[in-house]
């Protein structure tokens, strides 16, 4: 199979298209393997929701999340490969642009994005929450319950423990992402 043959290949089958003579979106083993790791994707977000969930099966939602993104990433960068062989995006630079520049395009890599972000900078500029943009705010309780969901800390060493004993980089809590940090909450 030539350079261009394998290309045209690859977007056949990462392009939902319509069958037509059926006039039916035709799907293929990769559109029907990207749907079911988006919902199980979807499951596991609403699972790492439930506190004992997430503490017990906490590296297995990092495996998880890694393969994923993995996924998505192969997927993304066989699309702006493969997408000269649409004749929307038929020349080899301008056509890729705008393809990257597309809807699809730029919902891919939003998709993958901030996994890599939290790679690439520290947790430290990822941390938007009150309590490191004011530290005065840290001592402001707004209740038991409600403190460690909006990422207050009850002190600065409680913040500074657990954004140093993370046990696994890009988890959901100190490391910058928007969800509570299940260490901090049992700290306090």
């Amino acid at each position: 199979m030539t350079g261009s043959g394998l290309r045209q290949r690859v977007w056949e089958l990462l392009d939902v298209s319509e069958d037509p003579q059926s006039g039916v979106d035709d799907w293929d083993w990769v559109d029907a393997f990207l749907l079911a790791l988006i919902l199980l994707n979807v499951l596991a977000v609403i699972l790492e929701t439930v506190n004992s969930l997430q503490l017990r099966f906490s590296t297995a939602f990092w495996a998880f999340e890694v393969f994923s993104v993995g996924a998505f990433s192969v997927e993304y960068a066989a699309r702006i490969w493969s997408c000269t062989a649409d004749p929307r995006y038929r020349q080899p630079l301008v056509g890729r642009l705008r393809y990257v520049s597309s809807f699809f395009g730029v919902v891919d890599f939003l998709a993958i994005l901030p996994f890599y972000a939290t790679l690439a900078l520290p947790a430290s500029a990822l941390d938007l929450r009150a309590d490191t943009a004011s530290p005065p705010a840290n001592e402001i309780r707004t209740g038991a319950e409600v403190g460690p969901l909006f990422g207050f800390h009850r002190s600065h060493e409680a913040r500074d423990r657990c954004s140093a004993r993370r046990s696994w980089r890009g988890s959901r809590g100190c490391c910058g992402h928007t969800r509570a940090c299940f260490e901090c909450y049992l700290l306090r």
